[in-house]
């Protein structure tokens, strides 16, 4: 597939907070662990030093209503989704990514990370994370 998005974040099956005018936060123990307040901040810098495009999965509750909120600066660069029940809806959007991103500190190895590189596309990853760092090299992200 040719490449349409920059990057995609990996969300899971979180809490979204009460709307304030459709935009929320992203709330509970899976944001935690997926580094949501670091994303955010990151997200600032792609998409408005960088004028990088992405996905960010399951970042809108499974009724499509309320979705977390994002940088101004992401607004029309960035695609939401609901979570997704298909794994193939996820690498779809993987192999449409120049990179798969992952600021995650407190996910042990995500399985996305070996994903992303079975399907040939690069990591870029927090080098806090407790585990998963062992995948990367020079060939594979940074």
């Amino acid at each position: 597939l040719p490449k349409k998005y920059d990057f995609t974040f990996s969300g899971s099956d979180q809490d979204i907070g009460e709307p304030l005018d459709l935009e929320s936060e992203c709330v509970g123990w899976s944001m935690f662990c997926k580094n949501w307040s670091f994303a955010k901040q990151a997200l600032e810098v792609m998409c408005g030093e960088l004028g990088l495009t992405g996905v960010l999965v399951a970042t809108k509750d499974k009724k499509d209503k309320n979705r977390c909120g994002i940088p101004e600066s992401c607004e029309g660069k960035i695609l939401q989704t609901t979570y997704l029940e298909h794994q193939d809806e996820f690498f779809s959007y993987v192999k449409q990514s120049r990179f798969l991103f992952l600021p995650q500190v407190h996910d042990a190895s995500p399985r996305v990370a070996t994903q992303a590189l079975a399907l040939n596309v690069p990591l870029l990853m927090n080098r806090n994370l407790i585990g998963g760092w062992k995948y990367l090299n020079e060939k594979t992200g940074e």
